[in-house]
């Protein structure tokens, strides 16, 4: 009895994370609905204590003899989240390729495991923690009977608020924000020691620091605390944001100042952008000559962001709307309001690919 209660608390604690698994089946939860998703819960529930089983049984000796093996499943399981989080960000598009709005299979969620880099820490570390020499066989059922135990418990709950924020969001642009955002948040699921200094805090930022991924540690500028002007989002985020001493809450005056911005280490601002012309501006208004907000802190970021040092400023656009038929980059932005001048444009980045217009 004393190895299962350790067992399964470490199972329940790594499943229940943040991480691509529960952000992939939340998002899908949210798109395609329970039904739907279903094969994607099972190929997960399944597919990783399969995994934890090869390499318990023998194939983590292979990777310690061959690093390099490890390292290149490594770098395609990154390449294959970057992908997984532009079919995140395009599933509630209606332009989009109907291919990318399309929910995993059985098979795909199980063989994902194998490109996954959170799976392939949990799984090393269980083994590692919890086999000795002598009953290998029973502590590597004990755990995997605790990963699929505890896997389908915490999946299941990340599907349930997937399908739930359904009732939250009213409207294809909100649903089109909150792909986006957790596309984000999958793409920086596998980095650490990531620092926040942004006018709005949210429950994927929230999620983030749960996990570890950001510390604030090397910010440069306030370092170990989150700078914000406002927050927006659930109320477990709320909670979170009571009384946290990490938690810097400052006024626009001084979150959107470019010097202020500028003071932190390899600051990257991130944007998206509605339409940019051949030169280089970039407008952020929904239609001509409708303004899709008031003044906004994009080119304060921008600016700061190229100013730090090793920084970068990255404007995100969808190549075309109305459907496909019409292009968002044009020859001239005649009937639209400059948000970001020529000057400050740094690196574009669309479904295509990225370029740094600073030559």
């Amino acid at each position: 009895m004393d190895i299962y209660i350790p067992i399964f608390i470490f199972c329940l604690v790594a499943t229940i994370t943040p991480g691509p698994n529960n952000i992939m089946v939340m998002t899908s939860g949210l798109n395609h609905g329970i039904r739907k998703t279903v094969p994607h819960l099972v190929g997960i529930i399944i597919g990783f204590p399969t995994m934890v089983a090869c390499i318990g049984l023998g194939l983590g000796a292979i990777f310690l003899k061959y690093p390099l093996l490890h390292q290149a499943i490594k770098i395609c399981g990154i390449v294959y989240l970057l992908y997984l989080a532009w079919k995140i960000a395009n599933a509630g598009n209606p332009e989009a390729d109907s291919k990318l709005k399309e929910p995993f299979t059985f098979l795909q969620a199980a063989a994902f495991q194998w490109l996954n880099p959170k799976a392939w820490v949990i799984a090393i570390g269980a083994i590692a923690t919890f086999t000795t020499v002598g009953n290998v066989e029973f502590q590597l059922a004990t755990i995997l009977l605790g990963f699929f135990s505890m896997g389908a418990i915490s999946m299941t709950l990340w599907l349930l608020l997937g399908s739930s924020l359904k009732r939250l969001l009213h409207s294809q642009r909100e649903l089109r924000i909150f792909n986006i955002c957790m596309a984000i948040l999958l793409a920086l699921s596998d980095k650490n020691d990531l620092g926040i200094h942004t006018e709005y805090i949210t429950d994927g930022i929230m999620k983030l620091a749960a996990k570890g991924v950001i510390t604030n540690r090397n910010k440069g500028h306030k370092e170990g605390r989150m700078v914000a002007s406002s927050a927006i989002g659930t109320q477990n985020l709320y909670e979170f944001l009571h009384d946290n001493p990490s938690i810097d809450f400052q006024p626009s005056d001084y979150v959107n100042d470019p010097g202020v911005i500028a003071s932190h280490n390899k600051m990257v601002s991130m944007n998206v952008a509605m339409a940019m012309d051949l030169t280089g501006q970039v407008a952020a208004d929904a239609f001509a000559y409708n303004h899709f907000s008031g003044v906004t802190g994009i080119l304060d970021f921008v600016r700061g962001a190229n100013q730090a040092r090793g920084g970068k400023s990255i404007m995100m656009i969808p190549s075309t709307s109305n459907k496909g038929q019409k292009s968002r980059i044009v020859p001239m932005l005649d009937d639209m309001a400059v948000v970001v001048p020529r000057g400050d444009a740094h690196y574009v980045a669309s479904e295509y690919g990225a370029v740094n217009l600073f030559g």
